[in-house]
């Protein structure tokens, strides 16, 4: 099975699913943690459409997306916005989405922190696309038990 791994960059992914290997994973930043199969991204120097990267991004990105029978996002940061436009992509394309969202809780600080407002702020919109299903955890821990059962559920 070929799945679209999304989140981000410079996150942590990859630890969620390590030790998968029954399935083909896909994504912008290929296997080895680099900044995207592109090369890099903008600086604070860069102006947005300073450089014409649709066709790269159709290409690589988008094409990615289509080869893809499904997706698995682990987002673990608030700024994860690449990701967004990947699971709306993927939503888009009638494809299903599986988000699973890192949402610190901490019983001793009366609930949720302010980690995990931020969080639900910034993924609420795309969880309620159609064909996006999504989980909330609290620890990685918990997103690799939870990304290993909903494949475990496919197969």
């Amino acid at each position: 099975m070929k799945v679209y791994l999304a989140g981000k960059v410079e996150g942590r992914k990859w630890q969620v699913v390590k030790g998968r290997s029954s399935v083909e994973w896909v994504s912008s930043d290929g296997t080895n943690h680099s900044e995207h199969l592109w090369g890099g991204g903008f600086s604070p120097w860069d102006r947005i459409g300073s450089y014409d990267l649709r066709p790269t991004v159709t290409e690589q990105v988008v094409g990615n997306l289509r080869s893809c029978q499904r997706l698995v996002a682990y987002v673990d940061t608030p700024d994860a916005y690449g990701t967004i436009a990947e699971i709306a992509t993927m939503a888009a394309l009638q494809k299903p989405c599986f988000m699973v969202v890192l949402m610190p809780y901490d019983p001793d600080d009366e609930g949720w922190s302010e980690e995990a407002e931020r969080m639900a702020d910034a993924y609420w919109l795309v969880s309620c696309l159609p064909g996006v299903q999504s989980v909330t955890v609290d620890t990685e821990a918990g997103a690799v038990d939870v990304v290993h059962g909903y494949l475990l559920g496919l197969t």
